[in-house]
C-alpha cells in the first residue's frame, strides 16, 4: 500500500517537474544600454488563471539611468502556487535589469 502511494507522488512530482521546464517568459533587451549589475526582482499577483488583474511595474522609476533588461516569466514557485490554489491565484515573476551608470 504505501509502494502505491509513493508510486503516485513520484508520477506527481515529475508531472509538476515536466510542467515546470514549459514555463513561459517573455523578455526585452535593449541593444544600446548594457546592465550595470543593479537588478529588481519582484511577483505581480493575478487571480483566476491570470485574467483577473494589472500590474505596472516602476522600471523607469527604478532604473533612473535607464532599463537594460526586463524579464517576466511564469517558473516553478509561480505554477506551484496556481496549482495548489486551484489556479485563484497565479502569480508571475519578474526581474528589471538596470543598465548605465550606477
Amino acid at each position: 500500500m504505501v509502494r502505491r502511494h509513493m508510486k503516485s507522488i513520484i508520477a506527481l512530482l515529475t508531472c509538476a517537474a515536466l510542467a515546470g521546464a514549459g514555463c513561459d517568459n517573455v523578455t526585452y533587451h535593449s541593444r544600446t544600454l548594457p546592465p550595470n549589475g543593479v537588478v529588481h526582482e519582484g511577483r505581480a499577483s493575478f487571480f483566476l488563471y491570470g485574467l483577473i488583474g494589472h500590474e505596472v511595474v516602476p522600471a523607469y522609476q527604478m532604473c533612473p539611468q535607464g532599463v537594460s533588461s526586463i524579464h517576466t516569466q511564469l517558473g516553478f514557485v509561480d505554477l506551484l502556487l496556481t496549482g495548489i490554489t486551484i489556479g485563484l491565484y497565479a502569480p508571475r515573476s519578474w526581474e528589471v535589469h538596470c543598465g548605465g551608470g550606477r
